[in-house]
């Protein structure tokens, strides 16, 4: 099955940008947090290094929106595309430059999956498509609002971002445990028990399945591609030097 693409705006009960004006910043900490494109990686929005300002500075640069729980967050220009979810319930936020906002509609769009097809290869090879600027690439706000993603029936979307969810949850858990349990004061290691007693996600079969369903397709195209790649580069190893010493004529 081939889900239909749809302008991501669409989706959302709001897509905006953010005011393209540097916000005055103060040397001290107020209430009032300025995140950057420094704030967006991994999939999140971080708040432990942020831009304050004062209130009077919060009230005009929020006046377009102020991110809330379950929003993403795409940013325009260094770099381009990457995504992160915010967290927080923390009113006094607002986005500084480069940010683009999107709060999803719960009856067309989930928000996790919405973060996650974002960051997939498919939407991050449109965005770089997109990108320009001799120096430093950047996508237009157009470009961000008519953004095509894959839309699936709402219920697959939440399927899809609960499982990506979770799996994250238990990999930082996993990685949390062996963290945990390394010994050594110079070089700290893991003991081959500590990994036997780490807990892992057992799945049900019937969630497998479906997780099986969605991803089988992309890893056959993956599988075809990286070999037609290889015979492309074989092909390019043959004939590049007969072309640069003029045993083939062009």
């Amino acid at each position: 099955m081939r889900w239909p693409h749809k302008p991501v705006s669409e989706l959302c009960s709001l897509a905006v940008d953010c005011v393209n004006k540097t916000a005055p910043t103060v040397d001290y900490e107020t209430p009032f947090k300025m995140i950057r494109t420094t704030n967006i990686k991994s999939g999140f929005v971080y708040l432990n290094d942020v831009n304050y300002v004062t209130e009077e500075t919060f009230e005009k640069w929020s006046r377009r929106s102020t991110p809330q729980f379950g929003d993403v967050i795409l940013t325009r220009e260094a770099p381009v595309g990457e995504a992160g979810r915010f967290t927080s319930n923390d009113p006094t936020v607002f986005l500084g430059q480069r940010l683009f906002h999107y709060r999803h509609h719960p009856l067309k769009l989930d928000w996790n999956f919405l973060a996650y097809v974002l960051q997939s290869h498919e939407v991050q090879g449109r965005l770089r498509g997109m990108g320009f600027g001799a120096t430093v690439h950047h996508i237009k706000v157009g470009d961000a609002e008519n953004l095509l993603i894959p839309c699936p029936p709402i219920g697959t979307q939440r399927r899809i971002g609960d499982i990506l969810s979770y799996q994250l949850v238990t990999t930082d858990q996993f990685v949390g445990h062996l963290v945990n349990h390394a010994t050594g004061a110079g070089y700290p290691a893991v003991r081959p028990n500590d990994f036997e007693r780490a807990d892992i996600l057992k799945s049900h079969e019937r969630l497998l399945l479906l997780f099986h369903d969605v991803v089988e397709k992309n890893f056959r195209l993956n599988t075809t591609l990286e070999q037609q790649n290889l015979q492309l580069a074989k092909a390019r190893d043959l004939l590049l030097p007969r072309l640069m010493n003029g045993e083939i004529a062009v």
